[in-house]
């Protein structure tokens, strides 16, 4: 209990807590609305707070990489696919997995695990998969780095989309079970919220964040950017694969080109719009991005506008989202939040709240005088 409280009482899980509580609320609260909106776990806005909940996990696991060290990486879609992918090996019934997985082995055949022994493989499969690619990837200088996520994403879709045996090609993945719900989501958006957060503020993370501002510098003072580089791109993969798996076992369907580059743009312009270094951003993102989508899905779908017709456009959300992107990009380029996280906005809009409260009551006093 000594070293818990001592742990508690430190500087570095002060600043956690700090970050990391108004975020927690923040998914609680969507956790709560869905769980009032929809208490029987069906319906469209149950699906779309789950998706937004699981898509959190997705943004924040490439933050912990791309917001850290200021490299982009186009290649964590491919970790999200490991992740789903590997769940149905292990989770789809036998009598199905012998039709659309012809080459699996028998002992992989005969498995059909539930949630966490699937959530558990998956993400070992992608760190493993992480730890390997990232030896090579890892030692390269930043612009070639970034373009070699770029070959990893199309490798990764050439695989999912021609390893029939193993992936069933383009036709698609079926019949997984449905194992993930709003209360499992949050509580694996929480979670990675918190990871994050600690990552962020700790010695490793602190580390490549030096290197993102300066490299050289960083390695001048003894800072081996290569290890710390390599370490979050082990685990932001890690996540990316379980956030896959989370996906996977609620959307029960899913095809290679839901790890392609449709995702990898608005993943991307979730962290640019609410700001690249900021876990908050990542969650504001998220949050703007699943709203534009669900808004404009009336008009792509149906030319309908809050029950005004309007003429149907299709790819309306996607155009969108790249000008709001643009938009941020060139009018507030590190994002909505900026560096701050969401605490320091709100002891932000508190202080000039209270010195307002307090620059009135002289102003008062002096007219009344008067």
């Amino acid at each position: 209990m000594a070293v818990f409280a001592r742990l508690i009482s430190s500087r570095f899980m002060r600043s956690v807590l700090r970050t990391a509580v108004p975020l927690v609320v923040v998914l609680v609260a969507v956790m709560v609305v869905g769980a009032v909106m929809a208490p029987d776990g069906r319906g469209a806005t149950y699906r779309l707070l789950v998706n937004f909940l699981i898509t959190v996990v997705i943004v924040v696991a490439l933050q912990m990489f791309t917001g850290n060290s200021g490299i982009v990486s186009w290649g964590h879609a491919a970790f999200v696919g490991i992740g789903a992918y590997s769940t149905a090996w292990f989770s789809v019934p036998m009598v199905i997995k012998e039709d659309i997985f012809p080459g699996l082995p028998a002992w992989m055949m005969g498995a059909e695990w539930g949630l966490v022994p699937c959530l558990l493989v998956s993400t070992a499969i992608g760190a493993l998969a992480a730890a390997v690619v990232g030896l090579a990837i890892c030692r390269m200088k930043e612009t070639a780095m970034a373009m070699s996520t770029l070959g990893l994403l199309v490798i990764a879709h050439g695989i999912y989309s021609n390893w029939e045996g193993w992936t069933r090609g383009t036709e698609g993945v079926y019949a997984l079970p449905t194992n993930t719900t709003i209360y499992i989501a949050c509580g694996f958006a929480c979670l990675a919220v918190l990871l994050a957060v600690m990552f962020k503020y700790s010695r490793v993370g602190l580390r490549l964040q030096a290197s993102r501002e300066d490299p050289l510098s960083a390695e001048s003072t003894g800072v081996s950017v290569v290890r710390a580089r390599y370490f979050a791109w082990v685990a932001s993969a890690a996540m990316s694969a379980l956030a896959g798996s989370l996906w996977a076992q609620f959307n029960l369907a899913f095809g290679p080109a839901q790890f392609y580059y449709a995702q990898v743009f608005a993943i991307l312009s979730m962290l640019v719009i609410g700001g690249l270094a900021t876990v908050s951003g990542a969650l504001v993102g998220a949050g703007i991005t699943t709203v534009i989508f669900e808004v404009l899905r009336g008009v792509e779908n149906e030319g309908n506008l809050f029950g005004i017709e309007v003429p149907q456009i299709s790819g309306l959300a996607q155009m969108i989202l790249a000008l709001i992107t643009l938009l941020i990009l060139i009018f507030r380029p590190n994002g909505l939040l900026a560096w701050w996280e969401l605490d320091g906005w709100i002891v932000k809009a508190r202080d000039r709240f209270w010195k307002g409260g307090r620059k009135l009551a002289p102003d008062a006093g002096e007219k009344g005088g008067e």
